[in-house]
């Protein structure tokens, strides 16, 4: 067995089907792969979850993958990628006065001033 906070991997042996409890609450998010195939979680007596395996060995991962986590890091990467964009174009943005300002300054430095 292996236990970690959003990963459980358990080896099972049965000689019949049964349902593999996991005495932690159930919550949505968790999925289950029972010998590299996905399976539905269950709700146990109301507070646990489970999968349901047929006869023989199985190995179960249960891996926690909400909805909410992945579109959370979607977003964030969205975010950061604007971020960038726009930091990029206030960035070119800002060169262009300043060296127009400093070419008009120079222009007139360069000149020679007639006198009247």
């Amino acid at each position: 067995m292996n236990y970690e906070a959003d990963r459980v991997r358990v080896r099972t042996n049965s000689s019949r089907p049964a349902v593999l409890v996991l005495t932690d609450v159930y919550f949505p998010g968790w999925q289950a792969i029972v010998d590299g195939r996905s399976t539905p979680v269950r709700r146990v007596d109301y507070l646990l979850r489970g999968v349901a395996v047929s006869p023989g060995r199985h190995t179960v991962e249960f891996r926690y993958r909400p909805t909410s986590w992945r579109v959370g890091w979607m977003l964030s990467g969205l975010t950061l990628i604007g971020l960038v964009v726009l930091l990029l174009l206030t960035r070119r943005g800002s060169r262009r006065p300043v060296r127009h300002a400093l070419a008009r300054r120079s222009r007139s430095l360069i000149r020679p001033r007639m006198s009247p």
